[in-house]
């Protein structure tokens, strides 16, 4: 009996040395082996294994989490790991099965990181329409109707958790991203691009038209996705402008017949107002915000224009008309 108290009191030692040890370990470091600000061949030496895919921004490996199998792409700017995501490739014929995937890797994130700063699911801004009928919230998810969403955050990296669909297909998702890496190389791209013309020009090689009519994401969200609107264009010009000292403006454009709308950016420069629609950059020496809408509109004929609404950097209307 004491010898098998004896053998007791040593595990409870050894699990309490190595508890903390393991803890330790996990927390050296941001996703899987890495850390944020590794090189491609740093993070090749944490893998067992080569990339299934490789080129300059990114590594892609095959691997299992919570016994389901997923693709890890990381991702690299200017040679620096920043982000990773973790596609799951499994496929279910009954598609409830997604859900239930999504529950489990949900419960086992917060044990991991605790509650989420942040979840959105079916429900829970009103009624659960879905309650007694899961089949037709599976059809929800697949079209892009609904989603679960949860979103933590460490002092290093922000965790997101997705369920979503499009086009008839149910995607489960894991991102980890490094906020700090993201917005120091995109303070790089800012000092850059210091005048109006160069600001444009920049958006023109390198983004691509895609409609938000939801949300406009934050600029340095924009330069990371590439892909934007004419409001996101605007929002991503005049940060930058006025981060370099130019007065700024926003134009937002209504139209006749139609619940369109569209947004300009105004510069200021030697006392007169240029614009850019979209990427592309009008340096016309406008007295006033009337001459530069009357200079938009006179090359879209598309349209008639409704009414217009003028607000500063700080998004104070500061006039309006028609």
């Amino acid at each position: 009996m004491k010898r098998n108290v004896f053998i007791l009191l040593i595990g409870l030692c050894i699990l309490a040395i190595s508890t903390p040890t393991l803890f330790a370990e996990e927390a050296k470091y941001d996703f899987r082996k890495t850390n944020w600000g590794m090189s491609r061949e740093q993070v090749k030496a944490t893998e067992d294994k080569s990339p299934d895919f490789e080129d300059n921004i990114i590594l892609n490996y095959s691997i299992v989490i919570n016994g389901k199998d997923f693709v890890c792409t990381y991702m690299f700017l200017n040679d620096k790991l920043y982000n990773s995501k973790s596609v799951f490739t499994g496929q279910h014929i009954n598609k409830n099965l997604y859900i239930d995937d999504y529950k489990e890797l949900k419960e086992i994130f917060i044990k991991k990181y605790g509650k989420p700063k942040f979840e959105e699911y079916p429900g829970k801004w009103g009624d659960d329409i879905y309650k007694d009928n899961k089949n037709d919230l599976v059809i929800a998810i697949s079209v892009g109707d609904e989603a679960y969403w949860a979103q933590w955050e460490t002092p290093t990296t922000k965790i997101d958790l997705y369920l979503w669909g499009k086009n008839n297909k149910i995607n489960l998702n894991i991102s980890y991203k490094s906020d700090k890496i993201l917005k120091s190389e995109f303070l790089v791209v800012v000092k850059e691009l210091d005048t109006p013309q160069k600001i444009c020009a920049y958006m023109r090689n390198n983004f691509k038209y895609e409609l938000h009519t939801i949300y406009t994401p934050a600029p340095h969200i924009l330069w990371e996705n590439k892909k934007g609107d004419c409001n996101d264009f605007s929002t991503f010009g005049v940060y930058i402008a006025n981060h370099h000292g130019y007065n700024t403006y926003q134009i937002f454009i209504n139209f006749k017949k139609t619940t369109l709308g569209h947004t300009i950016a105004i510069y200021k420069e030697n006392g007169k107002y240029n614009y850019s629609s979209n990427w592309e950059y009008f340096p016309i020496q406008a007295n006033n915000f009337k001459e530069v809408v009357d200079h938009y509109s006179s090359f879209d004929d598309e349209y008639e224009l409704k009414n217009c609404k003028v607000y500063d950097y700080e998004m104070n209307l500061i006039a309006e008309g028609k």
